[in-house]
């Protein structure tokens, strides 16, 4: 597998809809400036390590596996 690149990060993180500091919060990043980490990853700055890297793409991957949310038969939101 490749290295994760800046963009492939960034669209992850979107997909996901999570923050710079919900995802590094996700992957239990250590650092105080755990948030720095993303953002340096996405800038490129920094590169994003093995294990970060299938974990992010993991985290997409089981995004997808969701169920999606169904509608009820009168069209509104289900309750739950």
């Amino acid at each position: 597998m490749t290295t994760m690149q800046p963009e492939e990060l960034r669209e992850a993180r979107a997909i996901l809809g999570l923050t710079q500091q919900q995802l590094a919060n996700a992957l239990d990043l250590e650092s105080t400036y755990s948030r720095d980490t993303v953002r340096a990853w996405e800038k490129g700055h920094r590169a994003i390590t093995g294990p970060a890297g299938v974990a992010i793409r993991l985290m997409v991957e089981l995004h997808h596996l969701r169920p999606k949310p169904k509608a009820n038969a009168k069209g509104g939101k289900t309750s739950g």
